[in-house]
């Protein structure tokens, strides 16, 4: 694990208690590296992670059912509409 969110914040401990207690559903969570550019960002996640997500796991689709938690620097609007 690297010095980041998802080994330092124990992300995935976190998300697995969760689940087991029932305080969510199941999910697929991405989190991608948010070091780049909000333009390079907003690329990324538009034309490589979501279809990237879309075409290989069964989830449903669309705006509606998709959960955006972007680090308070990265505008997370754009993903919404």
């Amino acid at each position: 694990m690297t010095a980041a969110w998802p080994g330092v914040g124990f992300a995935g401990d976190i998300l697995d208690n969760h689940l087991a207690e029932g305080k969510m559903k199941p999910m697929v969570v991405v989190m991608p590296d948010g070091s780049m550019s909000v333009e390079q960002f907003t690329e990324d996640i538009v034309n490589d992670i979501i279809p990237c997500i879309e075409s290989r796991y069964k989830v449903l689709t669309g705006v509606e059912n998709r959960g955006m938690n972007i680090n308070y620097s990265k505008n997370s609007s754009k993903f919404s509409k």
